[in-house]
């Protein structure tokens, strides 16, 4: 997450030969930038007019990042993931808005400056637009992948090795935890009111449950009516196939009988 803010002193507008990054925002702002001769000079004294209110924005923005880079640092893994997704979600929030509104902001420097055509000298740096957009990819890509191996982790397995497995979710099955062997199938029995699981499809079965490995999601199929449902409460069909995530909460007859799709 850190490794985004060196993004910051990369060009993000190009004003003809000149790249003005996100950082020289800042000396703009502070008076601190070299605006040189010539048109480009003239043209970059109106970007600091224009974007004078832009500086307080890019300290919270940095800021943020820092906040979230540290907590990433210092958190256990599971939630150091779950804050690089927030933080994923919220960075790119505030990058689009930026670019769109510095974008509104070029733009009024375009019609501002009315006697030079300077359409084709003002313009975005697409280069550092890519790197952050592949950045952010992998940012995104790790963190899901790191939330995977720590469940499976808690599962007691690799995410290669992991052939699938159920927690329990309700009080009735607090703490019960269930690894699938080498078949990636289970059966849920229920019988008297109590539910099991079972390797095999026995007389009382009402749910075949397998785990594909290439695709890291689960099948349930109902094999009695209106014996199983998902979370929400809406009902699965019988001897239907329903291809549901990790982490995917299904009910067994009642509330009380609630597991988690490892």
């Amino acid at each position: 997450m850190a490794a985004s803010i060196g993004l910051f002193f990369m060009p993000l507008i190009e004003i003809s030969e000149v790249g003005i990054s996100v950082i020289d925002i800042l000396k703009i702002n502070g008076g601190a930038f070299d605006f040189g001769g010539g048109i480009e000079g003239s043209i970059l004294q109106d970007v600091q007019n224009y974007l004078d209110s832009y500086a307080p924005r890019i300290f919270i923005f940095l800021y943020v990042i820092f906040a979230e880079a540290f907590n990433i640092a210092i958190l256990e893994k599971k939630k150091a993931f779950l804050v690089a997704i927030v933080g994923w979600i919220i960075n790119n929030i505030v990058a689009v808005g930026s670019c769109i509104w510095i974008k509104a902001k070029i733009n009024e420097v375009k019609s501002a400056i009315s006697f030079f055509d300077v359409s084709k000298i003002i313009r975005f740096c697409t280069t550092t637009i890519f790197l952050w957009i592949v950045l952010y990819v992998l940012i995104l890509l790790i963190a899901i992948y790191g939330i995977k191996s720590q469940e499976a982790v808690q599962m007691g397995t690799s995410v290669k090795d992991f052939n699938g497995g159920v927690l329990g979710a309700s009080r009735r099955f607090q703490g019960v935890k269930y690894l699938f062997h080498e078949s990636c199938q289970i059966f849920f029995q229920y019988e008297n009111g109590q539910v099991q699981i079972r390797k095999e499809k026995g007389m009382n079965s009402v749910a075949d449950i397998r785990f594909f490995k290439e695709y890291q999601k689960y099948c349930v199929e109902p094999l009695e009516h209106l014996s199983i449902f998902l979370e929400s409460g809406q009902p699965l069909g019988e001897n239907r196939k329903y291809y549901l995530p990790r982490g995917c909460k299904i009910v067994i007859k009642e509330s009380e009988n609630t597991f988690i799709l490892a």
